[in-house]
């Protein structure tokens, strides 16, 4: 059995409060990088997705195969969630900037979506790569 630790708000409230500016200053930029979009949807999908569940899980006491499963699955939705979030941005900063050509065409925000297995395959691999170093370093 491996112990989850207890939710910290003062650092979730200050990692919101890093991520919230950095996204604003982000916003006002004129830029069309579609790596600091997908950076800023990653960012916030840790937030969400992180927050809440370490929330309803941390204090317990858990076996290493659902934590194994629970990493794996909580990459997946990660990796899945940072494609949604980085178009999202993408299209806020469009309709924000309102320019004849957007910083951010539709093939660009389209081929972000079209990449979403792809981000959810390879946030599974990285869940379960930290899962299996969280369990190794806690048993």
């Amino acid at each position: 059995m491996i112990f989850l630790p207890l939710f910290n708000t003062s650092w979730f409230r200050l990692a919101a409060l890093l991520v919230g500016g950095s996204i604003f200053l982000w916003l006002r930029l004129e830029d069309d990088n579609v790596i600091a979009a997908a950076i800023g949807g990653l960012l916030i999908t840790c937030l969400i997705v992180i927050g809440w569940t370490w929330r309803k899980t941390g204090g317990r006491e858990y076996t290493w195969r659902w934590l194994l499963a629970a990493y794996t699955a909580l990459g997946g939705l990660i990796g899945l969630g940072t494609a949604v979030s980085a178009a999202l941005l993408m299209l806020i900063k469009n309709g924000l900037h309102a320019h004849v050509f957007p910083e951010f065409p539709f093939g660009m925000i389209s081929g972000m979506l079209a990449l979403a297995p792809i981000w959810a395959l390879g946030g599974a691999l990285i869940g379960l790569g930290i899962g299996a170093v969280w369990i190794v370093w806690k048993a």
